[in-house]
């Protein structure tokens, strides 16, 4: 997944600078002042941005989507340079997931998608203030950090989360729809929760926005591959995607040959005579085990049991 990591501060001196750089993974994207340090990786795809830009730099890391018509289209880099560099960027009618952040000098602006798919952390370190879309790099710089256990709770325990605060107490969290700005000596964060006009609620209209976004045009041209897990809903999603003239698409799926579902799937595929690309992996050593269920952790802050990264085939 995309990332963002960053430091704020009156100045930063070269030997935090080094620490800094010690604990993200390679950057696609750096920026690096005498106040200000910025970094962002992972998937080229999902990790855009102009850093050096001498009047308006900003990076976004995530998939924002936008309609075109009857077809929903992937933001490039010149539609992300043209939104952010309004003094108030408007991002009522993109969908997706995303952060993106500019900045000027020692200000950085923040903003993430509509529902809070993605998010960003902040919080006051000795030389300034952090921020980073991966919590746990950011409680790694802090340290002496505690598990706020009234987020967490009802986080783990619920089917859905019942506030949108930091598991870590100490560290603030942009909510759904956020707009923040990170000083070296603050940090602001704005929520507008979303929440739907049920007055124009019309099932043709759902059918209609799903279809849209399984027309779906990324911004390079790539081959486009649907997940069918077998279950009710991707089977509905695959029956509107045929329905639909998506184009030329194949089919994924993750899991055992065993299971049920694979199974399902598997012969839903081969009735439809869709190419078919299976992922499974078997159990990893226990050493590796442990590694990646930490990182899945980290990435996923709690949605789901450590054990689904096997799911994803071990990856």
């Amino acid at each position: 997944m995309s990332w963002i990591f960053g430091v704020v501060a009156p100045n930063l001196p070269p030997g935090f600078l080094s620490t800094l750089s010690a604990i993200h993974d390679p950057p696609l994207h750096r920026h690096v002042t005498g106040k200000l340090y910025i970094a962002a990786g992972g998937i080229g795809a999902t990790c855009l941005g102009n850093p050096e830009s001498p009047t308006n730099p900003w990076l976004v890391v995530g998939c924002g989507i936008r309609s075109d018509g009857e077809r929903a289209v992937q933001l490039s880099s010149r539609d992300w340079q043209t939104i952010l560099s309004s003094p108030n960027p408007d991002f009522l009618n993109l969908d997706g997931h995303f952060v993106a952040i500019t900045w000027n000098g020692s200000n950085v602006r923040c903003f993430n998608d509509l529902f809070g798919m993605r998010t960003l952390y902040a919080a006051p370190v000795a030389n300034g203030t952090a921020f980073s879309t991966r919590l746990d790099w950011l409680a790694k710089l802090k340290g002496g950090l505690d598990i706020d256990f009234g987020a967490f709770g009802g986080h783990w325990l619920s089917f859905n989360a019942l506030s949108h605060e930091s598991l870590v107490a100490g560290v603030k969290r942009m909510g759904p729809d956020s707009r923040g700005i990170i000083e070296p000596d603050s940090i602001t964060i704005n929520d507008n929760l979303w929440e739907p006009d049920l007055s124009e609620l019309d099932s043709r209209n759902v059918t209609e926005v799903l279809q849209r976004h399984l027309r779906f045009r990324p911004y390079e041209e790539l081959a486009m591959s649907f997940g069918l897990s077998g279950g009710l809903d991707s089977r509905l999603l695959l029956a509107l995607l045929i329905s639909s003239e998506g184009g030329s698409y194949s089919l994924h799926l993750f899991g055992h040959a065993s299971e049920p579902d694979v199974q399902v799937a598997g012969r839903i595929g081969r009735d439809l005579r869709l190419q078919q690309d299976w992922f499974f992996e078997p159990l990893p050593a226990i050493d590796d085990c442990l590694v990646r269920m930490n990182e899945y952790v980290a990435q996923s802050q709690l949605i789901g049991p450590a054990s689904a990264f096997l799911k994803l085939g071990g990856s």
